[in-house]
């Protein structure tokens, strides 16, 4: 029979914040995320796909548990 679950919602938490902390720096890179030039290109191309036109500049913009944001900031 396994060994009963001894970990605490506080534990857990603190290991998850500790691992999700230390990927964080490579994430962008681990999934060849470009924010340059090239990555604004394939942004733009792909909410002018889902519009079905040219896509308007826009200035201000609110995201909201959107990951690392990489899709909003090249929509600016």
């Amino acid at each position: 029979m396994p060994a009963a679950a001894t970990a605490t919602p506080e534990s857990i938490r603190e290991v998850n914040t500790r691992y999700h902390d230390a990927a964080a720096a490579e994430y962008d890179s681990k999934w060849g995320i470009d924010f340059g030039p090239t990555g604004r290109a394939q942004v733009a191309a792909k909410l002018e796909k889902a519009l079905g036109r040219p896509a308007p500049r826009f200035g201000d913009a609110l995201e909201i548990g959107a990951g690392t944001g990489y899709f909003s900031l090249n929509m600016l």
